[in-house]
C-alpha cells in the first residue's frame, strides 16, 4: 500500500558491508532515481523514487552518468506503491511500477516539457499538453517480445533483464490482454525439445487467437509444427526464422488482427507493428485525426498498417500514405480495400526521401524512435500547412519539432498520452502550423 516499506528490491538482503546510502532527490527522464555519491557527482538508480534514501551498489565501471543497484529502501517515499508483478525487479520492463499512478501521470508531463524545452527554448514557446490515460493499468498489452533459451529438455521464456543481456524467466505477465497471457507458457512447451535461443514476438491473430514470429539460432525440433496445429487450438499461426535458413517456416495464418479505431478489424503482417493496445491505438488515431481535420490533400509518412489512415482516410479528399515495408504497405491496402476507402494511393517508399509534393496541405507521420530528419526537411521544402507528429520518444520530437520551428512553423497543441501504463515511455500529440511569410518577417523584426 501508499508508504509501506517495501520489502527488499533484489531478494538478497542488504549487502550492508558493501552498500552505500544515498539521498534520491529527483527522478530522471529515464525514470531512474537520482542521487549523488560524496563527491557530488550524479548516480542514477532504477527503482528508487525522489524524498528516499536508499542503500545502493554503485557500479564503478559506469562513469557517465553512475549507475548503481538498488539494495534496499531505507526510508520510503509516500509515493512509492507495492507493485502488482513479482518479477518486476528482475525484468525491469514496467521500470515505474512502484509509482503512484497520479504521480507518474505528473512526472510523465514534466519529462516531456523539459525534454522539449532543452530543444524549443530559444526557439518557439512549448504549450502545456492536454493529458489522456486511455489504457488500463494492468492487462493491456496485446502484444510482446519474449525470449527464448532452451536445452533440449526445458526452454526458459522471458524478457531480457534491465540493461543486461541475461534473460529474466518469468512464468506470467500481469500486463499482457488474458488473451495473450497464455503466450509464455505456450512458447516454453513449443521449444522445450529444441536447442538454441531465439526471440519471439506475440500477438494476436485471427479470432483472438495467438500468432508468434520467432527467429531463432539452435536446432529446432521437427515436430514443432505438426503440435501446433494438433494440440494447440489457441495459436492461429506461426513463422520461424531459423538462423542460416533463406525462408521461413510458416504454419496457419501468422498475421495480426486488433479492432481498428473505427470498430472494424486491423490487420498488420507477422511480426508488424501496432500499438501496444486496442484502447491506445484507437484514443491515439482518434486524437491524431481531430488534430487532423478536413482538408483537401494530405500526406501520411510512416503508415504502417493503416492504424491512422482508416480514418484520415473519411476526412481527407486525397489521401497519399507512405510506408517502406513492403508486408506492410501490402496490409494497408488491404485494410483500405475492406472499407471501400478508394481515395487512398499507398506508396512504398522510404518517408525520409520521399518528395511531399506542394499541394500537400496536411502532413501526418509516426516514425520510429529515430524521428524523422529526412521528412523534417521535405516538409519544410513543400511548405505544407499543417503538421501532425506522433512521437513515442520526446527527445527526438524535440529535435524535429526545433527543425519545423526554425522554418517558421509554430506549436498549436501537445497532447500527453500514458499509452504504456507502469512505464517510464509516453507517447506524444504535436500539432502546428506554418505562419505566413508575413508573419515570419514580423516575429523576426527587433
Amino acid at each position: 500500500m501508499k508508504g509501506r516499506r517495501p520489502r527488499d528490491h533484489t531478494g538478497r538482503g542488504a549487502h550492508s558491508a558493501r552498500g552505500v546510502e544515498l539521498e534520491i532527490h529527483d527522478l530522471a527522464n529515464t525514470g531512474e532515481g537520482v542521487g549523488r555519491d560524496t563527491s557530488g557527482a550524479a548516480v542514477f538508480v532504477s527503482g528508487a523514487l525522489p524524498r528516499e534514501r536508499v542503500l545502493v551498489a554503485i557500479d564503478e565501471r559506469a562513469r557517465s552518468p553512475r549507475r548503481a543497484t538498488l539494495l534496499r529502501v531505507v526510508s520510503p517515499s509516500t509515493d512509492r506503491i507495492e507493485p502488482a508483478c513479482p518479477y518486476v525487479v528482475q525484468c525491469g520492463g514496467c521500470d515505474l511500477m512502484h509509482l503512484a499512478p497520479a504521480t507518474r501521470f505528473h512526472w510523465q508531463e514534466r519529462a516531456l516539457l523539459s525534454t522539449l524545452a532543452s530543444e524549443l527554448r530559444a526557439v518557439t514557446p512549448v504549450p502545456t499538453p492536454s493529458r489522456h490515460a486511455p489504457t488500463p493499468a494492468l492487462g493491456y498489452r496485446n502484444r510482446a517480445r519474449l525470449r527464448i533459451e532452451a536445452d533440449g529438455k526445458r526452454a526458459k521464456v522471458g524478457f531480457s533483464a534491465p540493461r543486461s543481456h541475461r534473460l529474466a524467466e518469468i512464468d506470467h505477465c500481469v500486463i499482457l490482454e488474458d488473451a495473450l497471457a497464455p503466450a509464455i507458457a505456450e512458447l516454453a512447451s513449443l521449444f522445450s525439445t529444441s536447442r538454441g535461443e531465439g526471440e519471439a514476438r506475440a500477438a494476436l491473430g485471427i479470432d483472438r487467437r495467438r500468432v508468434y514470429e520467432v527467429t531463432f539460432r539452435g536446432e529446432l525440433d521437427g515436430t514443432l509444427f505438426g503440435r501446433i496445429e494438433r494440440d494447440f487450438r489457441g495459436i492461429a499461426g506461426a513463422r520461424v526464422w531459423l538462423e542460416g535458413a533463406t525462408a521461413p517456416f510458416t504454419v496457419g495464418d501468422p498475421r495480426c488482427f486488433v479492432t481498428g479505431a473505427d470498430g472494424l478489424p486491423l490487420t498488420a503482417p507477422s511480426g508488424g507493428f501496432l500499438q501496444a493496445s486496442e484502447a491506445g491505438g484507437s484514443a491515439i488515431a482518434n486524437a491524431v485525426n481531430a488534430a487532423a481535420g478536413r482538408v483537401e490533400h494530405a500526406v501520411e509518412l510512416f503508415a504502417g498498417s493503416g492504424t491512422f489512415t482508416i480514418l484520415l482516410a473519411r476526412q481527407a479528399a486525397q489521401l497519399l500514405a507512405i510506408e517502406a515495408d513492403a508486408d506492410a504497405a501490402a496490409a494497408l491496402k488491404d485494410n483500405l480495400r475492406a472499407r471501400s476507402l478508394a481515395n487512398v494511393r499507398v506508396r512504398e517508399e522510404d518517408a525520409n526521401s520521399f518528395a511531399i509534393p506542394r499541394n500537400t496541405e496536411l502532413v501526418v507521420l509516426d516514425p520510429p524512435r529515430a524521428g524523422a530528419p529526412g521528412a523534417m526537411a521535405r516538409i519544410i521544402v513543400a511548405r505544407a500547412r499543417r503538421v501532425v507528429y506522433a512521437s513515442c520518444n520526446p527527445s527526438t520530437l524535440g529535435r524535429d519539432l526545433a527543425t519545423l520551428a526554425r522554418a517558421g512553423y509554430t506549436i498549436d497543441a501537445l497532447a500527453l498520452f500514458d499509452l504504456f501504463p507502469q512505464t517510464s515511455q509516453l507517447e506524444t500529440i504535436a500539432t502546428l502550423s506554418l505562419r505566413s511569410r508575413a508573419e515570419s518577417r514580423r516575429d523576426a523584426a527587433p
